[in-house]
């Protein structure tokens, strides 16, 4: 009587060079400063609103610094080997920073000027896609892969 081995083995585990460990950390690092970026450019956008204007030179200035992380966060991804979709977070996170400028300096332009709004709502959502690329992040840097877990008990 035997048995599948999917059931059986609780995750696929899969080794990885030390070298490919270290740039994933690099990237879970990476992907960390990009969020904790995020807060601070929110606390500048509500300081420049609420005690001073000069603030939005901080706000801008953060925000090219950020673009420039979501960039180097994409080419550091093709190093780590992570799974596609992990990566493709990080694209999404660059393609959402691009989308600020869009709706920040396009939108008055294309007779639009309320969708200029957009450039908060998008910031929530790099916030999002920040916080869920870090944890996958994490999981496959510890080296676990709860939702294989979850699939091989349950299987």
């Amino acid at each position: 009587m035997s048995t599948s081995s999917a059931t059986t083995t609780p995750s696929k585990q899969v080794t990885v060079p030390a070298w490919q460990q270290w740039i994933r950390w690099l990237y879970l690092g990476a992907a960390v400063l990009i969020g904790a970026s995020l807060v601070g450019q929110v606390f500048f956008a509500g300081a420049a609103v609420l005690v001073n204007p000069a603030y939005w030179a901080a706000h801008r200035g953060l925000g090219n610094t950020i673009e420039f992380l979501a960039l180097a966060l994409v080419l550091v991804g093709l190093g780590t080997r992570l799974p596609w979709r992990v990566q493709g977070l990080g694209g999404l996170l660059y393609g959402l920073m691009l989308l600020q400028y869009v709706f920040l300096y396009l939108m008055p332009q294309v007779g639009l000027p309320l969708l200029r709004a957009l450039h908060a709502v998008n910031a929530l959502a790099l916030f999002g896609v920040t916080c869920v690329l870090i944890v996958q992040v994490w999981r496959q840097v510890r080296g676990r892969d709860y939702v294989s877990q979850e699939r091989s008990v349950t299987g």
